[in-house]
Order: C-alpha cells, then sequence, then structure tokens
C-alpha cells in the first residue's frame, strides 16, 4: 500500500541517478539514527526531503507518509539492483588490490 505523497517519490526516483541514490541513502542514515532530540531530529528529516533531488514539494503535514516513502523507494531501488539497472558506489578497495 501507498499513500499519493510516497508514489509521488516512487514515480520520480530513479534508481540508475547516483544525485537520487545518494539523497536516499543520506535520508536512509538519518532515519536510522535519531537523536536524542527528536525536535532537532525531525527538522534535520524536513531539511534532506526538501532538498530531494526529484524537486518534490515537501509538506511537513506529511511527516506521517515518511514510512511509505522510505519503504516504497527501498523496494524501487532493491529491484533495480538485482536486475542490475540501479547506480551502486564503488567499493573500497581491499589493501593490496
Amino acid at each position: 500500500m501507498d499513500t499519493a505523497v510516497a508514489k509521488s517519490y516512487n514515480d520520480a526516483f530513479n534508481p540508475e541517478d547516483e544525485k537520487h541514490c545518494m539523497w536516499f541513502k543520506l535520508l536512509s542514515d538519518v532515519m536510522a539514527e535519531p537523536e536524542e532530540d527528536m525536535s532537532k531530529h525531525g527538522q534535520k528529516v524536513i531539511r534532506i526531503m526538501k532538498a530531494n533531488p526529484m524537486n518534490i514539494e515537501f509538506n511537513e503535514r506529511n511527516m506521517l507518509d515518511l514510512v511509505f516513502i522510505q519503504f516504497a523507494l527501498g523496494l524501487s531501488y532493491a529491484r533495480a539492483a538485482l536486475i542490475g539497472k540501479a547506480w551502486t558506489p564503488q567499493s573500497p578497495k581491499t589493501p593490496g588490490e
């Protein structure tokens, strides 16, 4: 199940676009490590959402849609990665390679 807001992000998200993927990584990293001060954490999340490279206007009233947005984008990225159609960062080389 998607919300209309999550669908708009999913429709605009391109898993082959480095900027889209790095923005999604930033969002995921911040969401995975909430700060003690939830107000500051929420403001950081809002700044990231508003800075999305898809140029979708994020309204703070849609904060509860974040879980749907993250799920939709994560699924879209994973499906693309599994068929070799997603941008992926270069792996750090192991010493001696």
